[in-house]
């Protein structure tokens, strides 16, 4: 809000218009696809995939639409602190919001990976290729070896998403079991 609060709401009402007529729809089709890959058996990951980029939706008319009409009800141009903080607040939820679909869209990623990669990243070491640099075919380059370093990468999302995710829940029964624990015997 550099410009300040009655510039960046009068800037929000229009993007936030335009915003919802695309971005509502997109939620509920990559979910809708989630859903549809892990029940025809493509695997649990997709459907944990579809379930999380479908949170989004229930948040944002559960917990976003109330600032959201907040902000729509004050009058363009009307410099007021209840402006600047529903906008300070809507960029809080909208950050939530926007963490569960980045999130969301590298699993989808990291699922789609045999299909975005367009090499085997550890198979297809060609020494005519090594140290290639970007381009149209190395989208990356590739390495000493001659691997695709692109395709390393969407392969190697799917192990660091893995491990991330398996951390996290690991940590959270852990830190759960404790705090249950800590707050029955005090």
């Amino acid at each position: 809000m550099a410009g300040g609060a009655t510039l960046a709401h009068t800037q929000w009402i229009p993007s936030y218009r335009r915003a919802t007529r695309m971005q509502a729809p997109l939620a509920l089709l990559g979910s809708l696809a989630g859903f549809a890959a892990g029940l025809t058996g493509a695997g649990p990951g997709w459907l944990v995939t579809g379930l999380l980029l479908l949170t989004v939706v229930p948040f944002t008319l559960l917990v976003m639409l109330p600032t959201n009409k907040a902000l729509l009800a004050i009058p363009p141009g009307q410099e007021s602190e209840r402006t600047a903080a529903l906008l300070a607040r809507w960029a809080r939820l909208h950050a939530v919001r926007s963490v569960a679909g980045t999130t969301a869209f590298l699993l989808f990623v990291g699922l789609l990976a045999p299909w975005l990669a367009h090499t085997d990243p550890v198979m297809d070491a060609n020494l005519m290729n090594a140290e290639e640099p970007p381009s149209w075919i190395w989208w990356f380059g590739t390495d000493a070896q001659g691997r695709d370093i692109y395709s390393r990468v969407v392969h190697g999302a799917r192990i660091s998403l893995t491990v991330g995710i398996v951390s996290q829940l690991v940590n959270s029964v852990i830190g759960v079991t404790l705090g249950l624990t800590a707050g029955y015997w005090g």
